[in-house]
């Protein structure tokens, strides 16, 4: 997985916590979230590492299409939140085992950075 941050040079420091969905006929319902590896907590205060959260709903064909998708960025302490779009997406299965979900997912936050994330195609845990 990557996570391209605001200048396409830049590789944000983040990791898959974890990606569930479901089926529902036609579509898909995705949930996953990212953080930053750079997490800690000091003797003071508690500090919350950078995350994205993405929400997306798919409609199952060929090709999947994304449906909608939202994403919610915890970044430096600020909250940025707004629409995802995708210029690709994988998703497999579903009727008889787990689904396969992947696919590049792009966002500009309010103050103009854009983001892109490619997910490999992997399976996908039942919410």
């Amino acid at each position: 997985m990557r996570i391209i941050g605001e200048d396409s040079a830049v590789l944000l420091p983040m990791h898959l916590l974890k990606v569930k969905g479901r089926r529902d006929g036609y579509y898909a319902y995705i949930h996953a979230k990212f953080v930053s590896d750079n997490h800690f907590i000091s003797s003071e205060e508690l500090i919350v590492p950078d995350s994205i959260i993405m929400e997306i709903s798919i409609k199952i064909g060929v090709p999947s299409q994304l449906s909608s998708g939202n994403y919610r960025l915890h970044k430096n302490r600020q909250l940025f939140k707004g629409s995802v779009s995708s210029s690709y997406i994988y998703f497999t299965g579903g009727q008889g085992g787990l689904p396969g979900f992947g696919g590049v997912f792009l966002f500009k936050t309010s103050g103009g950075a854009s983001y892109k994330i490619n997910l490999p195609p992997a399976e996908l845990k039942r919410r």
